[in-house]
C-alpha cells in the first residue's frame, strides 16, 4: 500500500476510456447479432466481457479509486 504510483496522465486516462467504449461496442455487437445463441458458450462474449471488465478496474486505479494498480 506505501507504494508511490505514477499518476495516470489525461491522455492514460482517455485511451482506457477509448479501449472500454471499444470493447462495450464489441459486446453490443455480439449480443444483438443475429445468431447470438444465450445457450452455448459465447467464448467470444466471455472474452471481450472479461478484458472490458479489466479495463474498468485498470481504469479505477488510473484515477486512484481502488487499489488495483494499472
Amino acid at each position: 500500500m506505501g507504494k508511490n504510483r505514477t499518476a495516470a496522465t489525461k491522455q492514460d486516462i482517455d485511451d482506457m476510456l477509448e479501449k472500454i467504449q471499444l470493447g462495450l461496442e464489441q459486446v453490443e455487437q455480439l449480443i444483438s447479432a443475429d445468431d447470438y445463441n444465450p445457450d452455448s458458450k459465447n467464448y467470444e462474449l466471455r472474452y471481450y466481457t472479461r478484458i472490458t471488465s479489466e479495463a474498468f478496474r485498470m481504469l479505477q486505479g488510473m484515477v486512484s479509486t481502488s487499489e488495483f494498480e494499472w
